[in-house]
């Protein structure tokens, strides 16, 4: 395995001694290397440190398997996951209990299968490692505390192409859906205090919101706010396919219109009747290559 130790673990001189006691491992010495070994299963990883090279192994029932955790989530058991999917009960078990680390590769085929029960489940959560982070002391000796259960939840928003039509207008489906990203539960839930179960991104095409957004940009869209009140930057159905624009209210028209605009100058504005307006979502957040 190659990934590095994690720096809250020091593996200079003493600290060994200190990190053994608190794991209640054994050194064994094999060609004037200090090991920590553990019964019949070891994991180690490498750290080179003053020439001394430490590898660290914890008590398999002290690490921590999300992908155990999934399953139970998900309401398998690693018998009943191996059975319904055809996989060997031998490795779902050694993976749910910790016993071997769940590779990339394993670990993007359980997603796939896990994500019918939660979408949320990422390939890059289950491949991780959790350390026992409470014990693990910092090389100034301060405690980190572990990260709870919300704070390490992914939610799975889905993309779609803009680009694409069916039968002869875009629609909002798996025909249109080019992937998935992955954002964190916590972030969008707390801090940008948005429904989780109804977000999409869409890739934004054209010019005609330069230079706020600009092709290639992708916007995160809430697609429960639909009504411009505050105004603001919203997804709409133009043309037959979703675009970004500008909307606000035409204070006192009766019938209600919406005033559309591009930040782009060369677009002119529009008044169009609100009942005709498409409106896909809010959009709320965006992201760009710098």
């Amino acid at each position: 395995m190659n990934a590095q130790v994690p720096s809250q673990i020091s593996s200079a001189g003493p600290e060994g001694d200190d990190l053994s006691k608190r794991y209640g491992l054994v050194h064994r010495a094999a060609n004037d290397t200090p090991r920590i070994a553990v019964g019949q299963y070891t994991l180690y990883r490498i750290l080179a440190m003053n020439h001394v090279t430490l590898c660290i192994a914890m008590e398999r029932t002290k690490r921590t398997s999300r992908f155990g955790e999934a399953l139970r989530n998900a309401g398998f058991t690693p018998a009943s996951f191996a059975k319904e999917y055809d996989l060997s009960v031998t490795t779902i078990r050694s993976h749910a209990n910790g016993w071997r680390p769940v590779k990339d590769r394993a670990a993007k085929q359980y997603a796939r299968l896990l994500q019918a029960k939660d979408p949320g489940i990422t390939w890059f959560w289950l491949a991780s490692i959790e350390l026992p982070q409470q014990d693990a002391a910092s090389k100034n000796g301060t405690h980190v505390q572990p990260l709870d259960a919300a704070s390490l939840a992914q939610v799975a928003v889905p993309e779609y192409d803009a680009r694409l039509k069916t039968k002869g207008a875009f629609q909002i489906s798996d025909a249109t859906r080019r992937g998935s990203w992955g954002f964190s539960r916590r972030y969008l839930a707390d801090e940008l205090h948005l429904p989780v179960e109804n977000l999409a991104v869409f890739e934004v095409v054209g010019d005609s919101m330069g230079p706020t957004l600009v092709g290639g940009d992708r916007v995160l869209v809430n697609m429960s706010d639909r009504t411009p009140s505050p105004p603001g930057i919203f997804v709409l159905m133009e043309g037959g396919r979703p675009v970004a624009r500008r909307l606000d209210s035409v204070i006192g028209s009766k019938p209600m219109k919406l005033l559309r605009l591009s930040d782009n100058k060369s677009h002119p504005p529009q008044e169009i009747p609100a009942h005709e307006a498409e409106i896909v979502g809010r959009v709320v957040w965006f992201a760009r290559r710098i």
